[in-house]
């Protein structure tokens, strides 16, 4: 499952991304990876400039 929303950058978040032009708008994604029973394998988060684009792809073995 990913979640995607937006928001303000904090002032730390601004400086860790290097934003210089305020106020800074962020990508927030949060994502969930399961195995076939429900249970999360995998968990991550994520912050971006509002100017990026982000892509993901999605690759599953065959059985």
């Amino acid at each position: 499952m990913d979640l995607l929303g937006a928001r303000m950058a904090a002032d730390e978040e601004a400086e860790l991304l290097g934003l210089t032009e305020r106020p800074a708008a962020l990508l927030v994604g949060y994502n969930t990876l399961s195995d076939a029973e429900g249970n999360v394998i995998e968990y991550g988060e994520y912050l971006s400039s509002g100017d990026r684009l982000t892509r993901y792809t999605y690759q599953r073995p065959r059985d």
